[in-house]
């Protein structure tokens, strides 16, 4: 559209303002284009390089660390940024449940179990109910050895209270009454 293309001709006459690089990120988001998926990513970057550089981060742009995260978990060779990007999320943001989830899923793919439930900990200490957080510790419990069935199922059944037709809920929740009672697991 017409203000995305203004935006993009403000980012490249101020290309060290982080807001407008930001902004045009959210932008082209907002526009919903696929194709555009390389130039989100350019623009978070751009801002989030000119935030490093900069001691602090200003509060209404602790999105860009979130968002770069996501850029960086998504591709599997750059988990060491993603985990970065979303510590200093994390510090920028720390009442943001889906930033400590997201940084809690970075160290389950680097196998640092600890951080990870630490980290879902953390979000649903900020929300109790935050689905995402209840899940990845549900699939945290159940990936132990030996698997936390009690405390799977208590995260499960909160997941269920919230959302009935949570499918990811349904499935952990039949595969553990699988073990003990077929009829239910029905």
């Amino acid at each position: 559209s017409e203000a995305v293309q203004h935006m993009r001709i403000a980012t490249e006459v101020k290309e060290q303002d982080p807001k407008l690089q930001y902004w045009y990120g959210r932008a082209l988001e907002a526009k919903g284009d696929k194709n555009s998926a390389n130039n989100i990513r350019d623009a978070y970057e751009k801002a989030a390089v000119i935030l490093n550089q900069s001691k602090e981060t200003p509060p209404e742009l602790c999105d860009v660390h979130y968002r770069v995260g996501l850029v960086h978990l998504q591709k599997s060779k750059q988990l060491n940024d993603a985990l970065e990007d979303f510590e200093r999320a994390s510090k920028c943001a720390p009442t943001r449940p889906d930033v400590w989830t997201h940084l809690a899923e970075s160290y389950g793919k680097v196998s640092n179990r600890e951080m990870m439930m630490k980290n879902y900990k953390r979000a649903l200490k900020q929300n109790r109910n935050y689905i995402p957080a209840l899940l990845g510790t549900v699939r945290y419990y159940l990936n132990e050895n030996p698997s936390k069935n009690r405390l799977a199922k208590r995260a499960l059944n909160r997941v269920l209270k919230r959302n009935k037709k949570n499918a990811e809920a349904h499935f952990h929740l039949c595969k553990l009454m699988q073990g003990t009672s077929r009829r239910k697991a029905k």
